[in-house]
């Protein structure tokens, strides 16, 4: 039996829910604050490194158009993927404390303070979202979700300066917005979808979805929907615009960058905005599949268009990448595979919450059904849900953004499968199926797919290369140096992206795909196939060489499969190398090549 429609009076929300989101913010805030203070990094990875590098360069340079980041020379330049508005928030904050407190303290203080405010953002967003389904009570809901999406709301923490947090946040406005009806929130969601492709390509799915769920509006919708439709494409391509020309360098106008905010991009969009724009008054009177075949017409000729004006972007963002380099870097990338490509994800202790997760996920799709999609909130909800947990299971790095969909999902599922007395603060508009396990199901079945799949199947060896064995030691532990004039490091991609922040470092290598030269370069260098690595080191125009130091036992059968890296490690250099002295307990091993001064050398700075 299915529970009773809930009473008005149950589903009005309480005061304290006018609280909710600020006591769930200051709670998360200390949490992440404290994994902060104690050197835990949830999410943190190499990207918060050249970011910090990044800001520094714009509040220094004043160029938002100069993209081109120093310290970093493969010999040829490194020009950053990332525009510039994802700096601001960061670079805003520091250029307001920089008077006060001056620019080391006050890029600290951005670095700590922004993430905090970001997260308050996607909570009020995600409270938001949870109002709209009428739950008894959203402060339950909220904190539900809270939990769920805790590893997720990681990339919040205080020095989390990536990009994704903005994306995340992005995402939660522009699903509530789609939810809303009215035109100021079509307006509004077309300014945050073009916003949002131009912070990164990685929401464009998402950001699909948005245009088809904005065009079966008007498809299946009255003349309030075409006003609705037509503020949603004035915006989006008005924004387009603004966009190009506010983060598209001069010169880069007619330059197709794929893997960026450029004319690819900004002309799908305006496109796409023009579209929805003059589509709802020149098929006004048509019937419904006249109005959704000229979508469709319009969709396809706008591709087709793309296809013939930029074809290098066909491939994707990676089309310039080399054979070797695939092989060797991009697919030894954790985050780059889907998950039956991770086994120790799956058959770990993480399936037990990426399971909760999923049945949060999938239970908004299971109570779309059970609405027949005539509650407009879990419909979008779904869609947003389904697109997130395909996402996932194909490529592995959007794993951040399901969890932010799974909590009224969950909360649905709780309200089917306990009792009455505790399920009451879960129960909203859409009441559970007879089956009430029905919504438990999809979000067990599919890991357990997966955890079928991986016992079934052998595991993939992990290839061991050169560059593994020279960047083997506790990089976050990595002491700072001073770095001679006029001196450029080849080092592994993990061990460059360490230095560029030390005094006078300038590197060869950092493990960035806009860097592919430099890390081909690196790579090359300390793979036992090359027969030469001094011309690879003379290519990159090299005078130091950088590894992590062994001070162990000799390596012997290291040695003997990846001679260069693994005497490197151990102080064993070829005759056109000379070791640097530094302390016996370094991290790090450098040598200057045997043509060099000896005062071509670092030293090691005191910790600060």
């Amino acid at each position: 039996m299915s529970h009773a429609t809930v009473s008005p009076a149950i589903l009005r929300p309480a005061p304290t829910d006018r609280t909710a989101p600020y006591l769930v913010w200051l709670a998360v805030s200390v949490l992440l604050s404290f994994l902060w203070s104690m050197g835990h990094y949830a999410n943190g990875d190499v990207d918060d490194l050249l970011k910090a590098h990044e800001v520094r360069f714009l509040l220094e340079s004043g160029n938002i158009f100069d993209r081109t980041l120093p310290g970093i020379l493969q010999p040829e330049v490194f020009v950053s993927h990332w525009p510039w508005i994802v700096d601001l928030p960061y670079a805003a904050v520091a250029f307001i404390l920089r008077p006060v407190v001056g620019l080391d303290a006050a890029l600290s203080a951005a670095f700590f303070c922004v993430p905090l405010m970001l997260l308050a953002g996607i909570l009020f967003f995600m409270r938001k979202v949870i109002a709209t389904f009428d739950f008894a009570s959203p402060t339950l809901v909220l904190v539900v979700s809270t939990i769920v999406a805790l590893r997720a709301l990681g990339e919040f923490e205080p020095g989390r300066i990536d990009y994704h947090n903005l994306q995340m946040l992005l995402l939660v406005a522009i699903l509530f917005l789609t939810i809303q009806s009215g035109r100021r929130a079509a307006f509004a969601s077309g300014v945050l979808t073009a916003l949002a492709l131009a912070a990164g390509v990685e929401l464009a799915l998402f950001l699909v979805l948005v245009l088809a769920i904005r065009a079966f509006d008007f498809v299946l919708g009255n003349d309030d929907a075409k006003v609705q439709t037509q503020a949603f494409g004035l915006s989006l391509a008005g924004t387009a615009v603004i966009l190009f020309f506010a983060i598209t360098a001069p010169d880069n106008y007619a330059r197709p960058l794929c893997d960026r905010y450029s004319s690819p991009l900004a002309a799908a969009l305006v496109m796409a905005g023009a579209s929805f724009a003059i589509l709802p008054t020149l098929i006004r009177k048509a019937g419904v599949v006249p109005r959704l075949l000229s979508f469709a017409a319009c969709g396809l000729a706008s591709a087709a268009v793309l296809a013939l004006l930029f074809p290098g972007c066909l491939a994707g963002p990676y089309a310039g990448l080399s054979d070797y380099l695939r092989i060797h870097w991009l697919d030894r990338i954790y985050q780059e595979g889907s998950l039956f490509d991770h086994r120790d994800f799956v058959v770990s202790e993480q399936l037990f919450y990426f399971t909760i997760q999923l049945v949060g996920a999938l239970g908004a799709v299971v109570a779309a059904v059970v609405a027949r999609g005539r509650d407009r909130a879990w419909l979008v909800l779904a869609l947003f849900s389904a697109v997130a947990v395909a996402h996932t299971v194909l490529y592995f790095r959007y794993l951040r953004f399901m969890p932010l969909f799974a909590g009224p999902g969950l909360a649905y599922v709780l309200h089917s499968v306990l009792p009455a007395n505790l399920a009451r603060g879960f129960a909203g508009r859409v009441d559970v199926p007879k089956m009430r396990v029905l919504p438990l199901l999809p979000g067990l079945l599919l890991p357990l797919g997966l955890l079928g799949y991986h016992l079934a199947t052998t595991p993939q060896e992990i290839t061991l290369e050169g560059v593994d064995v020279a960047d083997n030691c506790m990089l976050e532990d990595l002491e700072p140096y001073a770095w001679p004039a006029g001196g450029r490091i080849l080092a592994p991609p993990l061990i460059g992206i360490r230095l560029i922040s030390n005094p006078g470092a300038t590197v060869v290598a950092i493990p960035f795909h806009t860097g592919t030269t430099g890390i081909e370069r690196s790579l090359r260098f300390f793979d036992p196939a090359t027969a030469d690595p001094s011309a690879v080191a003379a290519s990159a125009e090299a005078t130091l060489v950088a590894t992590c130091a062994w001070r162990g036992k000799p390596l012997r059968k290291a040695e003997q499969e990846f001679p260069l890296a693994a005497g490197l490690i151990q102080g064993k250099p070829p005759a056109w190398l000379a070791e640097c002295p530094l302390p016996a307990d370094a991290t790090l091993r450098v040598y200057r090549l045997a043509t060099q001064p000896a005062d071509a050398c670092p030293t090691m700075l005191p910790r600060t």
